[in-house]
């Protein structure tokens, strides 16, 4: 549809000008071509998007615009003209339109947890380090929950199934994330307020499910796990009862232990397996019992006590303007561009130079 109406202040040559130079970026990148050629189009589609979300998606157009048609026209000019092969149209726009509509479900998805956290924490610092832990958490409880389901998907499954998946989800995504925040985030306010209530969080993860009202059918319950029985109600009680289990188990040791305002956290209870080593490896080295925060985290990671990755994660270090900057790893590096996909950086290959 036409979106130039929509645009209160790009003209039509603006919004062309910022929708095709990702993409002729992306086109141009010499990587591409030595790819299979379903690689190649996932590639092309990926980082095309990456820079348009970031450039565009505050825009009222930008959940409007199609651009499956001229994604796919510039695949298959790729494929005929630099790799000489011959695909089916259908083909390609069948991956480019799967990997479009999932860059835009995941802006969307990003953009909603950050306006969430802004509505519900007035601090800054309080409001990003909440996103960063709702960001990290997520996208491994869903491909967790996905992977769960796809291997019954050949079979007759009962609705009680598709439930169990959605709850196992949502119990994933909110004990991950609000143990995260709790091991990152102090236990009182400047005014003596607790920050982590359960009924805040309850409301939180309420406000996730239905973030545009019970009328709207978004949610950040993907609809991959609930199209057969429908997104659960803004007052679903499994919400409570997995923040109850939370609560439960930091109260008996079983979590990740809260942030005074003047000493970090220590995890004490079983680590999931896409952290990291086993806790026992760590406290081997010595680790577990001084880290702060995180203590499996990597210790050259700028994040420091806010790191959201573990020690064995590659190394990325942030190129700003030409220059190189500050190291992260992986893990935070990827939640950081979710917010900002226009951020360049370079895994680092060789750990021993950083010593240098």
């Amino acid at each position: 549809m036409p979106v130039a109406q929509l645009e209160a202040s790009w003209p039509s040559n603006e919004i062309i000008k910022r929708v095709t130079k990702h993409m002729m970026r992306a086109a141009a990148d010499e990587e591409l071509l030595p790819m299979e050629w379903n690689k190649l189009v996932k590639e092309l589609v990926q980082r095309s998007m990456r820079g348009y979300s970031h450039s565009c998606n505050e825009s009222e157009w930008y959940y409007e615009i199609d651009l499956v048609p001229v994604l796919t026209m510039t695949a298959l000019d790729i494929l005929s003209t630099a790799k000489r092969i011959r695909v089916h149209p259908q083909a390609v726009e069948d991956i480019v339109r799967v990997e479009c509509d999932d860059a835009v479900e995941r802006c969307m998805i990003e953009k909603t947890m950050w306006d969430t956290a802004a509505a519900m924490f007035t601090d800054d610092k309080l409001r990003s380090k909440v996103w960063k832990c709702l960001s990290a958490a997520y996208w491994p409880a869903l491909d967790e929950a996905l992977a769960s389901s796809m291997t019954r998907a050949h079979l007759q499954r009962p609705p009680q199934e598709d439930l169990r998946h959605v709850e196992e989800f949502m119990r994933a995504w909110i004990h991950d994330s609000m143990g995260r925040a709790w091991s990152a985030l102090p236990s009182m306010n400047a005014d003596g307020d607790s920050v982590l209530t359960e009924d805040l969080m309850c409301k939180l993860f309420q406000r996730l499910l239905v973030p545009m009202g019970e009328e709207h059918p978004f949610s950040c319950v993907s609809s991959d796990l609930t199209s057969r029985i429908g997104r659960p109600p803004h007052d679903w009680k499994f919400i409570r009862t997995a923040v109850r289990e939370l609560v439960s188990g930091q109260a008996h040791g079983r979590g990740r232990k809260r942030k005074s305002n003047n000493q970090g956290g220590d995890w004490q209870g079983e680590k999931r397996k896409i952290t990291g080593r086993p806790r026992k490896e760590v406290e081997a080295d010595g680790e577990g019992a001084q880290a702060q925060g995180n203590p499996d985290r990597q210790p050259r990671c700028t994040s420091d006590e806010d790191c959201l990755g573990s020690s064995s994660d590659q190394l990325v270090r942030h190129n700003l303007n030409g220059q190189p900057a500050d190291v992260y790893c992986i893990t935070c590096w990827e939640s950081f561009l979710q917010r900002n996909p226009s951020l360049e950086g370079d895994i680092v290959e060789d750990e021993s130079l950083l010593d240098s």
